[in-house]
């Protein structure tokens, strides 16, 4: 191996790694909401929980956003999220960034008789432009069930809460344990194209000179 291919060979790893994608795994649950004998809580809107903000975007009345707790029928066993007053619940990261979501827990309120079905609708903004959707349907006896998104939901600037119908996520439905995946992808910055670069470019002159030598070796016909 030539000796300037030996010193570089640190900034050829560098800008590799540079290159490759990254992710890390979060799963939000709404607990630290919870206080001993509370009922439906109304929380404040926004609610801003780590790096992500939660919002209620409509409805036909002040929109708001509950939180029902040990002390109401609706409880289901944690702290969980709506929307209220028929409002969507929307979902985005507080700085703006792409995020992905994997899977979520989903729930219907608990004094609903068996056999009412029930609309509820994930929406998320894809980062491209363009949106996707995911459509739930059932009956009461749903229960606490975490219910795994499309892998397109991996690439989303926001995530609505919702769905159509009499019986929809902002009247009868809460969320919880959301499994969230911020990723990032770096791309190679002018330093490390300019690395990538001259190691082409030695390669090419070392096969070239491969071939010179392999000519001179070769006797005249």
């Amino acid at each position: 191996m030539s000796r300037v291919l030996q010193l570089i060979r640190p900034l050829i790893a560098s800008a590799l790694f540079g290159a490759s994608f990254d992710a890390s795994a979060l799963l939000i649950t709404f607990d630290s909401l919870e206080s001993p004998g509370s009922g439906a809580t109304t929380m404040v809107n926004p609610l801003d929980l780590g790096d992500f903000r939660f919002e209620t975007d409509g409805g036909f009345s002040s929109p708001v956003m509950v939180s029902y707790q040990q002390g109401s029928s609706r409880y289901n066993g944690s702290a969980a999220l709506t929307g209220s007053n028929s409002s969507d619940l929307k979902m985005t990261r507080i700085d703006g960034a792409i995020f992905g979501v994997t899977s979520v827990d989903l729930d219907d309120l608990s004094e609903l008789s068996p056999g009412i079905d029930f609309s509820f609708e994930l929406m998320g903004t894809l980062a491209g432009g363009g949106t996707v959707t995911q459509l739930f349907t059932g009956d009461s006896v749903l229960g606490n069930q975490s219910v795994s998104l499309l892998p397109a939901f991996s690439q989303i600037s926001s995530l609505h809460f919702g769905g159509t119908g009499r019986f929809n996520f902002s009247n009868v439905g809460t969320v919880d344990n959301i499994r969230v995946v911020s990723s990032s992808v770096s791309v190679p910055g002018v330093p490390s194209l300019f690395v990538l670069g001259l190691v082409a470019l030695l390669s090419a002159k070392r096969q070239r000179h491969k071939t010179d030598a392999h000519r001179h070796t070769m006797k005249p016909q």
